[in-house]
């Protein structure tokens, strides 16, 4: 028995197979039916669509075969790579290369092969389109190029496939491209917006230090654009996830009250309110207290902000589970609001996604965020006919730290 040889080409051939992302997927029907139908012309009780690894030869699709892969010192198919022309072996026992080989002197006794080459568009030969049988003989000219047509038709499918993967990224990057356009006009519009009041107070400094109602102004400016850049920072960081969530028991009411104090903060001046109902009593949630606090608080100041004029917030609680063993806490953060319309819900919480002019439209986004990290759930209610709209979460009561 020889072991076959590698050809020439073997890296960039095993980069071309990796790039085909054929090697161990599943059986697929439109490959068996290819196996079935190389059998079928070429009348042999076996048949193949194999691809030739490093070190291995592993089988796509196999028609009386059992196994999955073989090794490649002992393959057929690892010769067969080596040739251009279909590759015909009519009596195993009679050539060198394979008369003492393990499949040819025990199970399944092989004795004739013949495979066509699996090559793509640069030449690189994959793998085979092969047939099999357990007496020597020949193929007719026909039977061979059908072999030939058969491993075309593989290679096609494997094209299509890679073409398509390739299309996808394609349009994926250019998606992400369009996102970062997007954040860094939003980020731009947000940080400058906060630095505007700064920069004219600089301008008048030197000489309006000395008056006591420009200090005032300044410090006004000066607070307000702290405070809104340190809140697009922590949206940011949350966001891209470099915030570590400490778990810890606290009370719902305790963490909403917060949140909407937090709001308030970035409200307009305007006399708003908080009502807050949980029917069944004080409940206790497992969770990330900063976290929670920042996404109440983006919910809270979005449902504030969707009604300026008359500024509410109503955030109802309820447990939710089998028995005297609640699993969850459903909870309704509902404003005066229209709410958002069923085209635009979907889009809510998207990143940068906004229809008013105030802020760069992270807040439900980051609220999203926060609770899936608590392996909960962000939902935007659409308001039916005469109600108003809301935001509506499932939040486990309990949660492993550690997941």
């Amino acid at each position: 028995m020889l072991a076959p040889k590698k050809p020439r080409d073997e890296g960039d051939r095993l980069r071309s197979l990796r790039l085909h992302r054929v090697l161990d997927t599943d059986r697929e029907e439109v490959f068996d039916e290819i196996a079935d139908l190389a059998a079928a012309i070429c009348e042999t009780p076996m048949a193949l669509i194999t691809f030739v690894d490093d070190d291995r030869v592993w089988l796509k699709s196999k028609v009386g075969i059992s196994v999955n892969e073989t090794s490649r010192d002992v393959s057929f198919c690892g010769h067969g790579i080596l040739q251009k022309a279909v590759f015909v072996v009519p009596d195993t026992a009679l050539d060198k290369r394979f008369k003492d080989n393990p499949f040819v002197v025990e199970k399944p006794k092989i004795r004739f092969y013949a495979g066509a080459q699996l090559m793509d568009r640069g030449g690189r030969v994959l793998g085979m389109v092969c047939v099999l049988d357990r007496k020597p003989r020949q193929l007719r000219s026909s039977q061979q190029q059908a072999l030939r047509v058969l491993a075309r038709l593989v290679m096609t499918e494997l094209e299509l496939r890679r073409r398509a993967d390739e299309l996808q990224q394609l349009e994926v990057e250019t998606a992400n491209l369009r996102l970062v356009r997007v954040m860094a006009n939003r980020l731009l519009h947000e940080i400058g917006n906060a630095i505007l009041p700064l920069s004219t107070h600089q301008q008048l400094l030197a000489e309006r230090y000395g008056d006591p109602e420009f200090r005032l102004s300044f410090d006004a400016a000066l607070s307000e654009g702290i405070r809104r850049v340190s809140r697009l920072i922590s949206q940011m960081r949350h966001l891209a996830g470099e915030t570590e969530p400490a778990f810890e028991q606290v009370s719902l009411q305790a963490v909403v009250e917060e949140a909407y104090n937090s709001a308030v903060t970035n409200q307009a001046p305007h006399a708003s309110r908080l009502r807050f109902d949980a029917a069944s009593g004080p409940i206790l949630i497992h969770g990330d207290v900063a976290g929670l606090t920042l996404a109440f608080s983006e919910i809270i100041l979005n449902a504030l902000q969707a009604n300026p004029a008359d500024p509410e917030v109503e955030v109802r609680c309820a447990l939710r589970g089998p028995g005297d063993s609640p699993a969850e806490v459903v909870i309704d953060f509902r404003d005066k609001g229209n709410g958002f319309p069923p085209e635009l819900a979907e889009k809510a919480t998207l990143p940068f996604f906004s229809t008013r002019n105030v802020g760069p439209g992270l807040g439900l986004s980051v609220a999203k965020k926060v609770i899936e990290k608590h392996h909960g759930s962000l939902e935007i209610r659409v308001p039916a006919k005469g109600e108003t709209g809301g935001v509506r979460i499932h939040l486990p009561l309990r949660l492993n730290p550690t997941d």
